[in-house]
């Protein structure tokens, strides 16, 4: 009877074990697809963050390029300007030159 018994005791056990072991590999799936849902988030969650630092790296590049060509025309602008300014400051001396070589004539003409 002890075998019986011992017997008996086994297939509970047995069943046990399996109820387990049936309970940890459904722990298991649930934490794999828990642990995918998670990855799957963050990589959306990556890519939505790339897209929006694409998309502002393209405002950026374009604020910039606008901004250089600004520059680039202020620079021109302030160029021309010098340069007329140059002009006319070299016209002004021509003038002025030719008025004191004028009154130096003048000058030399009514000396005795």
């Amino acid at each position: 009877m002890e075998l019986l018994v011992s017997g008996q005791e086994q297939p509970e056990a047995s069943s046990g074990r399996d109820l387990e072991l049936r309970e940890l590999q459904e722990t298991i799936v649930a934490m794999r697809e828990a642990l995918d849902l998670a990855e799957h988030e963050a990589r959306e969650r990556t890519q939505a963050a790339i897209a929006e630092a694409t998309e502002e790296i393209g405002h950026l590049r374009t604020i910039v390029t606008a901004l250089r060509t600004q520059l680039e025309e202020r620079e021109l602008a302030h160029a021309e300007a010098l340069q007329a300014a140059r002009q006319d400051a070299a016209g002004e001396i021509k003038d002025l030159q030719a008025t004191i070589d004028a009154l130096r004539s003048d000058l030399d003409a009514k000396q005795p």
